[in-house]
């Protein structure tokens, strides 16, 4: 490849990150699946690849276990490691299969290289699958 090809293919993949690109108006989305056990268990991690915006998580239990009110609490340490905040807690009965339920995302400004931790509440047999959404923000370098 000649150093002309070069330039201009990086050319057009930093041209195609503008503020028309379909990277910030399309939603992606985070799959992941709760870790059962007792309280405090850490299921997953999510890192910030850009700077980004969580706008919602849905929550479905999968596998039936034994709380009313287990929650799934979802919280952002920035990439320096000197802050972490609960952005959300997902709240649902884990004693049936198929229980739903959709949260937003208050405050789900995130910064390049901040964690997202997923982290089960107390009930220690119960699984649930969660589905997060976010965007790129548009002032993000990608």
């Amino acid at each position: 490849m000649s150093f002309l090809a070069f330039l201009l293919g990086a050319i057009n993949i930093m041209s195609s990150s503008s503020y028309d690109s379909a990277e910030y108006s399309i939603h992606k989305v985070f799959n992941i699946t709760t870790a059962a056990g007792a309280n405090e268990v850490q299921s997953s991690k999510f890192v910030a690849y850009a700077d980004l915006l969580l706008q919602q998580v849905q929550a479905t239990v999968v596998t039936a276990g034994t709380s009313v009110d287990n929650s799934v609490i979802i919280s952002r340490i920035t990439a320096n490691g000197t802050d972490t905040s609960v952005l959300s807690a997902v709240v649902l009965s884990t004693q049936t299969s198929n229980e739903t339920n959709c949260k937003l995302i208050e405050d789900g400004l995130l910064s390049q290289g901040d964690l997202v931790t997923f982290t089960n509440g107390a009930d220690a047999t119960g699984v649930t699958a969660l589905v997060m959404t976010y965007h790129v923000r548009p002032s993000a370098s990608t």
